[in-house]
C-alpha cells in the first residue's frame, strides 16, 4: 500500500498528537498522584483514625460496635475541645477506662431491654 507524502504527513502528524496527547496525560496523571500524596501526608499529621469491629455479624454485636463507636467519638469530640493537636490527644486517648464503663454500661442497658 502506497502512501502519497501528503497523506504520509497527515499520518505523522496524527501520531505526533497521540504520542504528544499520551505524554501530556501522563504528566497530568503523575502531578495528580503528587499533589494527592502531599495532601494524604499531610492530613495523616491531623486526623486520627480509628476502626471498631464487632464480635460478629449478629445485630446485637453490630449495635454494640455503633455503641462503643459513638462513645468513643463523643469522648474525642470533648477532647478535641480542650486540646487541638494531635499529639495532644494521644495521651489522652491511652486513658480510656471511663469510656469502657459506659460502653459496657450501654451495652448491658441495650441486652437487658433486649430481654424484655
Amino acid at each position: 500500500m502506497k502512501f502519497s507524502n501528503q497523506n504520509r504527513n497527515r499520518i505523522i502528524a496524527l501520531l505526533s498528537m497521540l504520542a504528544a496527547g499520551i505524554l501530556i496525560g501522563q504528566i497530568f496523571s503523575t502531578a495528580e498522584r503528587t499533589v494527592q500524596a502531599k495532601v494524604q501526608k499531610e492530613l495523616a499529621d491531623e486526623v486520627l483514625r480509628f476502626h471498631v469491629l464487632a464480635n460478629s455479624d449478629s445485630t446485637l454485636d453490630q449495635e454494640m460496635k455503633l455503641c462503643v463507636r459513638n462513645e468513643i467519638l463523643e469522648f474525642l469530640q470533648k477532647v478535641q475541645a480542650q486540646k487541638r493537636q494531635k499529639s495532644g490527644c494521644v495521651p489522652t486517648v491511652m486513658k480510656l477506662s471511663r469510656l469502657q464503663k459506659s460502653a459496657l454500661q450501654k451495652r448491658d442497658t441495650m441486652i437487658r431491654s433486649m430481654r424484655l
